[in-house]
């Protein structure tokens, strides 16, 4: 789910306020962060049925969607993003 105060519409305003609040971090803390919420993530996905993970509107929360989708969203979608943003990333360190 977004942070509190956010709605999945201004996302990229969201991710803005991540960026800004992390951008002069180190690159292992964000490595072991990301690896918690994975495992995190594995285990509530782990402690529902197939019924209830692909189920439309089985949670009030999910609206006309299932858990599923928001799954996918949380976990590859945004790894896929994270990667290429890491990419850039160490590309821009070997170019100086």
């Amino acid at each position: 789910m977004p942070a509190e105060g956010f709605a999945w519409r201004p996302t990229p305003e969201l991710n803005r306020v991540i960026h800004q609040k992390h951008r002069d971090s180190r690159l292992k803390p964000p490595k072991g962060k990301l690896s918690e919420t994975h495992f995190r993530l594995i285990r509530i996905t782990e402690r529902h049925s197939e019924e209830e993970l692909f189920t439309r509107q089985h949670y009030h929360w999910t609206g006309s969607t299932s858990p599923r989708s928001y799954l996918t969203s949380a976990l590859p979608r945004h790894y896929e993003w994270a990667l290429k943003i890491l990419r850039k990333y160490t590309r821009s360190l070997r170019a100086h």
